[in-house]
């Protein structure tokens, strides 16, 4: 095998193991059909999409705002109680909701990393949600940030390194709508993936050894 073959096949390999270690996964909830709300859980855990979820003292919904309010279009919504559902909506046609006052936790059996997403609280202006990051059991990372109805806030966050993310509505009243969750669910590369990257390095080693 000439050297330009050598080269490219080791650098082929390393992408290859990049590729498979990085599986980055958009939660914006439209996969659910549901013409007005569809429960994930409610007070156990439930796996949805690759996290398990589990909100304690509240179920966790998706919903459908436009199938919520019975309208046809968005702009229907104006001056509705909760029209922070739709002003919410980053991608159409769902949003997950997290109760009043309760807390939501997604989990995994696998490190992973939690990259943005975008909130909204369905009723009342100046909303303060509670983000924390946990390994093992052990906070490693935490944020709390204001949010109104006019429009989604986008929160990017960049935690790496997780078990496991709670969002804390710190409200009485509003619930909270969440839109287009950006993940890493695959953190660290399974064995699999170690060996190929390792592979695409004795390549190039090999091929500068021969240089």
């Amino acid at each position: 095998m000439n050297k330009v073959k050598l080269l490219t096949l080791g650098a082929s390999l390393i992408g290859a193991a990049v590729t498979a270690s990085a599986q980055t996964t958009l939660f914006n909830f439209d996969d659910v059909t549901s013409t007005s709300y569809y429960q994930i859980s409610q007070g156990s855990p439930a796996t949805y999409d690759g996290l398990v979820w589990y909100a304690p003292d509240n179920d966790i919904g998706i919903v459908n705002p436009l199938g919520f309010y019975n309208i046809s279009s968005l702009s229907q919504v104006a001056g509705r109680a909760g029209y922070g559902y739709a002003n919410g909506k980053v991608s159409g046609p769902n949003v997950m909701d997290i109760g009043d006052g309760s807390s939501v936790s997604a989990i995994s059996g696998q490190i992973f990393d939690f990259t943005s997403g975008y909130f909204a609280p369905a009723w009342n202006d100046d909303v303060t949600i509670t983000l924390n990051g946990y390994n093992n059991g052990n906070l490693i990372d935490t944020t709390s940030f204001t949010l109104n109805s006019e429009s989604p806030t986008l929160e990017t966050l960049n935690w790496t390194g997780l078990t496991e993310v709670v969002f804390n509505n710190n409200a009485a009243t509003p619930f909270i709508s969440v839109d287009n969750l950006t993940f890493n669910l695959n953190a660290v590369p399974e064995p699999a993936t170690l060996a190929l990257g390792a592979a695409g390095g004795a390549v190039v080693l090999l091929f500068r050894r021969k240089k």
